[in-house]
């Protein structure tokens, strides 16, 4: 885990740790709430920098991959419901998809390899993100802490035979 900005989930509840009413007086009252990811349900955790490879690999291991050769896979990874687009150039259009919490889904590809594909994903009040992605990878879609926007970030790279077999499939 990195230093940074975390949410805490209780596994049974499914309900964030927050600060009551936002406050920020010493001795403030912490309580379990519905996640609707405001600042009072963020804490800083400080001293996970030093992790190994090992370490990262197994923490990359508890997230959902994809082995086809023909689409990539999306992971939401919070406790809301996410709306997003995804772009085929092949489509030529944006098609709307919604994925619900702790979910996955497999998007069909009918681009081949990289250039073109993308996802967009819009946060209320704060613009739209756009991310290119590749046939045989798998990303994550999770609220960065630092910005609280809608973010993707890649959990496998797709690897090149997956991208040469795309490729050669399409010709």
């Amino acid at each position: 885990m990195a230093n940074g900005y975390y949410y805490i989930v209780a596994s049974h509840s499914n309900k964030c740790l927050g600060v009551f009413n936002g406050s920020n007086d010493d001795q403030a009252v912490i309580v379990q709430e519905q996640c609707d990811q405001n600042q009072s349900q963020m804490f800083y955790f400080l001293g996970f920098e030093n992790n190994t490879a090992t370490q990262q690999a197994q923490q990359q291991a508890q997230y959902p991959v994809t082995t086809s050769t023909k689409a990539y896979l999306l992971y939401n990874d919070t406790t809301s419901k996410i709306f997003f687009d995804t772009f085929d150039p092949t489509r030529g259009t944006w098609m709307p998809t919604s994925l619900d919490p702790r979910m996955q889904v497999e998007i069909i590809a009918f681009a081949s390899g990289s250039g073109g594909l993308q996802v967009r994903v819009e946060t209320q009040g704060k613009g739209l993100n756009q991310y290119g992605v590749d046939v045989g990878g798998s990303y994550r879609l999770y609220v960065n802490p630092q910005t609280n926007k809608w973010n993707v970030s890649t959990i496998q790279v797709p690897n090149a035979a997956a991208v040469a077999a795309a490729q050669q499939q399409a010709q």
